[in-house]
């Protein structure tokens, strides 16, 4: 089974929609045809009225496909949003527990160390900046992915 993205789901309803109104629209012309010709429209109305309950049935489902993929979409951009928290969140306390184990090994009061975690935290961060900055393109794109 594919999967598809919300995207391709949305073009297929809104394609859905067009062929149905299309159907419609002939089922219609039929039924007006035959009854301006004074002819039996009996085939026809029946005709137009599966037209239309088949255009609205075909209609939901895709748009039922659609919501279940939107959620799907949400739910995953969600659930990459908070794996990238967490990873962010634990690369900084083992940044802070080195910088405080190297603050205290080089003779720092931790209490100090709690004072200075700011600065240090921005130093860390501008330094991870202009290392990623100055490494070859290739590397970056690979980081990126």
């Amino acid at each position: 089974m594919t999967i598809r993205t919300a995207k391709q789901l949305r073009e297929n309803l809104e394609k859905i929609r067009a062929q149905n109104k299309i159907k419609v629209e002939q089922a219609d012309a039929v039924y007006f045809d035959l009854l301006t010709q004074g002819l039996d429209t009996t085939k026809a109305k029946a005709d137009c009225e599966q037209a239309q309950r088949v255009a609205e049935h075909s209609e939901a489902l895709a748009e039922k496909s659609l919501k279940v993929a939107e959620d799907r979409e949400l739910k995953e951009s969600q659930t990459i949003e908070e794996t990238r928290k967490r990873t962010a969140a634990e690369l900084e306390s083992r940044q802070r527990f080195r910088a405080e184990r190297t603050w205290i090994a080089s003779g720092g009061e931790p209490k100090d160390f709690e004072k200075a975690w700011e600065a240090i935290r921005e130093k860390l961060l501008e330094n991870a900046v202009l290392q990623t900055a100055n490494e070859p393109e290739t590397t970056q794109i690979v980081h990126s992915l």
